[in-house]
């Protein structure tokens, strides 16, 4: 368990040292895929700043103590998803980026998918002039939009286990 969480924590952080300051990063809670239970992103890198001009609308939800601006975005084909922004997440290699139909002015976009059941759990956006050289994953521009009918708290679904076996005993 000790050995998944580091792992984790390594795929989830540049953690920057200084001689002077050492930094350590404590983690609020995963989000993770509904169709799998992969772990999709931590709390700690969801950003409330980024917002979409093409947003329906948008409401503050709270997983655990994080509060999170979810946005309503509608595609081109009328399908509206309800998301949230995250810095970084885990997402399987996929196609090029695409320029046209971006919910974000200046950024290309691709699908993000569960690495491990490949399930559709958000896209990957990335400034126009990076997605260029089409990079695998966004880079420190860029940023990931997880879909959130596509993904659980960690906590919640803890929180159900533990009711379960309480239940059962």
């Amino acid at each position: 368990m000790k050995c998944q969480l580091l792992l984790l924590l390594g795929v989830f952080f540049k953690l920057s040292h200084s001689d002077s300051e050492p930094q350590t990063t404590l983690v609020e809670g995963y989000l993770l895929c509904k169709s799998c239970g992969e772990d999709s992103t931590v709390l700690n890198l969801i950003d409330n700043t980024r917002l979409s001009n093409h947003n329906l609308g948008f409401a503050n939800i709270t997983f655990g103590e994080k509060e999170v601006v979810v946005q309503d975005l509608t595609n081109p084909r009328g399908i509206t998803f309800r998301i949230l922004i995250s810095k970084k997440a885990k997402c399987a290699q996929t196609s090029t980026w695409y320029k046209d139909s971006t919910w974000f002015e200046g950024y290309a976009w691709k699908i993000c998918q569960c690495p491990s059941c490949r399930a559709h759990i958000g896209w990957m956006f990335e400034p126009f002039e990076s997605a260029a050289k089409n990079p695998i994953y966004p880079s420190d521009k860029g940023f990931y939009a997880i879909i959130l009918d596509s993904v659980i708290s960690e906590a919640y679904v803890n929180s159900l286990l533990i009711v379960d076996k309480i239940l059962r005993n």
